[in-house]
């Protein structure tokens, strides 16, 4: 995996691209629109909840997420980790899956096409470096479900 990456950041480096001004400027202005539309937002949003809570404008207004939304993404964390310590495992049991491809058949030219042009034909190995990244990515899942293992288990 290690190898792929440096692969993909030495492309990354070779990319040139320039980003013309009229576009970077309309970036800007679209980022800028969203931030104060985000911020009116959440503004309402804590004048609702401060409303909600019956707090009086002197009182310190709640800023973060609401208690309940905190914890329904918390639980939905914990049952996607769950999915995955218990579903993965189980897909990648599957035999049927991992069969070997049967060879392509060999092209052949017409005997009078063959003098004149020699073909020679050699099999391309194009599986071999991904079954090394599935291997690597296996890995890397059953270290990440032994630590989900472990962090529930405390």
């Amino acid at each position: 995996m290690d190898e792929l990456e440096g692969w993909l950041r030495r492309d990354a480096l070779r990319i040139e691209a320039e980003v013309p001004p009229a576009v970077t400027a309309r970036i800007r202005e679209a980022v800028r629109r969203e931030a104060e539309a985000t911020s009116r937002a959440r503004a309402a949003a804590n004048g609702r909840l401060a409303r909600a809570a019956g707090t009086h404008a002197g009182a310190r207004q709640h800023t973060g997420l609401p208690l309940g939304l905190w914890a329904a993404a918390s639980l939905c964390g914990v049952a996607a980790a769950l999915a995955v310590v218990l579903v993965l495992p189980r897909l990648g049991s599957d035999e049927a899956a991992r069969a070997p491809h049967p060879a392509a058949p060999v092209a052949t030219l017409p005997p009078d096409l063959a003098r004149e042009f020699p073909l020679v034909v050699k099999t391309a190995d194009l599986t071999g470096p991904l079954e090394e990244e599935l291997d690597d990515l296996k890995s890397d899942l059953d270290k990440a479900r032994k630590r989900v293992e472990r962090d529930l288990d405390f």
